[in-house]
């Protein structure tokens, strides 16, 4: 059986492309995954919203946690965040591309709690949110309290 289950691991990551993954390490939690159960269906959540290959692979290989994050809980509030800011799925992935560690953000955490700070302290408009997000993606993973600073020492610098 657990033969079996490495076996359609591989399968999987050879359907997608990422064959040239080395299951070890930080993989080490894929290795006894049920593929069927616990995998796929990251892989199909984030295949549908266009994290497809080459892109796939360098984002699990650099944040193999989301392939344990539960779509319902994690992956799919964090998407219906994202697209509420950046307002499409193409948008995301391009986001994700400046910054793949941003598929790490609790959107209840950080994510959340830094929008209002950004438009109703700092009065950046939607638009204007939008574009910092999209072009500085790590800013949705920084806390409300780093975010102050910041605009409190680019004030200061007179920018």
């Amino acid at each position: 059986m657990s033969h079996q289950f490495s076996l359609s691991k591989l399968a999987i990551a050879d359907s997608l492309g990422t064959s040239r993954f080395r299951f070890r390490g930080r993989f080490s939690r894929v290795l006894v995954s049920d593929p069927a159960r616990t995998l796929q269906p990251k892989l199909d959540f984030l295949s549908s919203v266009g994290i497809t290959v080459p892109l796939l692979p360098w984002l699990v290989s650099l944040t193999p946690i989301i392939l344990h994050r539960s779509v319902e809980a994690h992956l799919a509030p964090l998407f219906n965040s994202l697209r509420e800011v950046l307002g499409s799925d193409s948008n995301i992935v391009a986001a994700l591309r400046h910054m793949p560690f941003v598929m790490r953000c609790s959107p209840k955490a950080t994510f959340l709690r830094t929008l209002p700070v950004l438009r109703d302290v700092h009065g950046l408009t939607p638009s204007e949110v939008s574009k910092l997000v999209t072009l500085q993606p790590g800013v949705i993973l920084l806390g409300p309290d780093r975010v102050w600073e910041i605009v409190q020492v680019v004030k200061n610098a007179g920018v």
